[in-house]
């Protein structure tokens, strides 16, 4: 998947900008005598080097929350076709002034050529420059979280789970040719004793081993929920659904799940969590239209589609401390999770994390495996920013 999508470095953006600008500037004054205009041209885009890295710094120190929007704006996706030809047309230009034309190029049109070709060509060729200052959380060396390591090989990464079972005439939602083994999952009853509160019984199984939590969810709470307005907008998503629906009572299925989990490594912890939300979830396409749930809605009504499962796998998996984004392809949704350089399996790059592929509407799909329908496809990347932090209140 990689091979199909190009994100424009932010480093090698945001010097090109200022190199510019200070080439528009230059241009207006006379060369300095004896002074060869490549080496000029050197100059100045060493001093944009300098600044950018400058600008990086005070943003770190004095306006972290302006990195997200900053990193956003500054990165272009497209496909390494556009990189090619934009290299190769702004050298072909320099180029063919100076072999057909018999001059070379000046002033502007010298500065701003050659150096765009070649930041266009370093793209082409995935050949970025990391703006770390600019990242919200140091590259993850692994599928990690920041939570206390567990007693295990610290570099780990556990096996990925068996390719899952095709059958010649399959009727998995959304993948052709896959037979989803259909989840155990209880219907909301009332508490005999609160008339106010859910209780769920969830049970799933994985690596051979069945599991079960029970939650008493308020009811009070999911109304709430289920009385929102629909964002159809997926630009919209992380944060109306998944951060705007990790509630408290999403942090007691974050906590059961860790306990449940333990032993795993982060690899298979991604795993449990994964096929935690594929057989609790029931699919179910929505009949007019796109109407996504928040996790609460998706946990309770125990049904949902592909952005269903994308949203409360990933309001989990950032609870517990992952990096993950929502991945939209045409038609379709799935999860993205950070991951190491030598994880196997289809990725997106974006921001400079390696976004590793989840397919969450059937049983048995491993990190990393992508369905061949969709391979190719373009996709969004969307990653959830910080949940929002616990503040203390005064008892009622």
């Amino acid at each position: 998947m990689q091979s199909k999508v190009w994100v424009v470095d932010a480093m090698l953006m945001l010097s090109l900008l200022v190199y510019l600008a200070l080439a528009t500037v230059a241009s207006l004054f006379p060369f300095p005598n004896g002074l060869p205009p490549v080496a000029l041209m050197a100059i100045m885009y060493g001093i944009s080097v300098a600044l950018v890295y400058l600008l990086a710094y005070l943003v770190d120190i004095y306006h972290p929350r302006l990195k997200k929007p900053l990193i956003h704006m500054l990165c272009v996706r497209g496909v390494r076709w556009i990189a090619f030809i934009t290299g190769a047309g702004s050298l072909g230009c320099a180029i063919y002034s100076f072999l057909v034309l018999g001059h070379p190029l000046s002033g502007l049109p010298l500065f701003a050529l050659i150096p765009f070709g070649i930041v266009s060509l370093l793209n082409a060729f995935r050949i970025d420059i990391q703006l770390t200052r600019l990242e919200e959380s140091p590259l993850p060396d692994r599928i990690k979280p920041s939570l206390p390591p567990l007693p295990s090989a610290p570099n780990a990464v556990d096996p990925p789970m068996p390719e899952p079972a095709v059958t010649p005439e399959g009727t998995g939602p959304n993948l052709p040719g896959t037979t989803p083994e259909p989840p155990v999952c209880q219907p909301p009853i009332k508490d005999p004793d609160d008339g106010d509160v859910i209780v769920k019984r969830l049970t799933w199984t994985y690596d051979g081993k069945e599991y079960s939590i029970t939650l008493a969810i308020p009811r009070e709470s999911f109304l709430r929920c289920n009385a929102q307005q629909r964002v159809s907008q997926p630009s919209e998503w992380v944060r109306e659904y998944v951060v705007g629906g990790f509630s408290i009572e999403l942090r007691a299925v974050v906590f059961e799940l860790l306990k449940a989990r333990i032993g795993y490594r982060t690899y298979r912890e991604v795993e449990f969590v994964l096929e935690f939300v594929r057989n609790v979830i029931r699919y179910e396409a929505d009949p007019d239209g796109e109407y996504p749930r928040y996790p609460l809605e998706s946990l309770v009504d125990g049904i949902g589609d592909c952005e269903d499962y994308s949203i409360l796998s990933a309001s989990l998996l950032k609870g517990m401390d992952y990096d993950v984004a929502l991945l939209i392809l045409p038609g379709h949704a799935a999860l993205g999770i950070a991951g190491s350089d030598d994880l196997p399996g289809s990725y997106v790059t974006y921001g400079g994390v390696r976004y590793y592929y989840c397919e969450m509407t059937a049983t048995g799909w491993s990190i990393g495996k992508i369905p061949p329908e969709y391979e190719g496809a373009s996709i969004d990347v969307y990653p959830v920013p910080g949940l929002p932090p616990k503040i203390v209140a005064p008892e009622e």
